[in-house]
């Protein structure tokens, strides 16, 4: 028994450090440009939906362990312009948020359909960084306010990759942010080059 379970641990190890020691897993980067909503806990029904939506470009850099593990970090920047009236009668309220940036640190688990197609699932960690601009209009005069909030939390997503040559590769992914109170959502689009 001893003797069995031994060659098994054995086996494995060799088998791990073969699959760590082939060099055609290494270091990545590549961009992605996502359609980002956030999802406001709108319980109270204060907005109409409660929900922004941002462009987001992401660079990113990642290691390719293997074939089925990587590491990613990301590195988002965002631009929105969604606007939502609390109220209309007799003062308008509007709200504009916007995703300013977002730092996340990803484990990716891939599983090669074929030499060139793979399925991927991605689950990590993000902080979110959001402005905040009001409008207040009563008798043809307004005031403004702004300022911005940060929500961290969890981030899962799932996608699929298509490697174009040895190099180059091109990704889709839906992801999804469990921040706090906020959650997001957020469709990409990136390309990759491996180095």
């Amino acid at each position: 028994m001893i003797k069995s379970t031994a060659s098994s641990i054995l086996l494995l190890t060799l088998c791990s450090t073969n699959a760590f020691a082939q060099d055609d897993y290494n270091y990545y980067a590549g961009a992605a440009v996502s359609s980002q909503t956030l999802k406001l806990d709108n319980e109270n029904k204060l907005y109409n939906s409660g929900e922004f939506k941002s462009k987001v470009l992401t660079p990113f850099i990642g290691y390719q362990f293997n074939q089925y593990v990587a590491v990613e970090t990301r590195f988002g920047f965002g631009k929105g312009d969604d606007i939502e009236v609390i109220a209309s009668q007799p003062i308008t309220i509007t709200d504009e948020y916007e995703l300013d940036n977002q730092q996340g640190l990803l484990l990716k688990l891939q599983y090669p359909m074929t030499q060139s197609f793979s399925l991927f699932a991605t689950a990590g960690y993000f902080n979110s960084k959001f402005k905040v601009r009001s409008k207040y209009e009563q008798n043809n005069s307004a005031q403004y306010t702004a300022g911005d909030y940060r929500e961290n939390g969890a981030s899962f997503g799932f996608g699929a990759s298509y490697a174009l040559n040895q190099n180059w590769q091109l990704s889709g992914e839906f992801q999804y942010f469990d921040q706090g109170d906020d959650k997001s959502e957020a469709l990409t689009a990136a390309i990759s080059y491996r180095f």
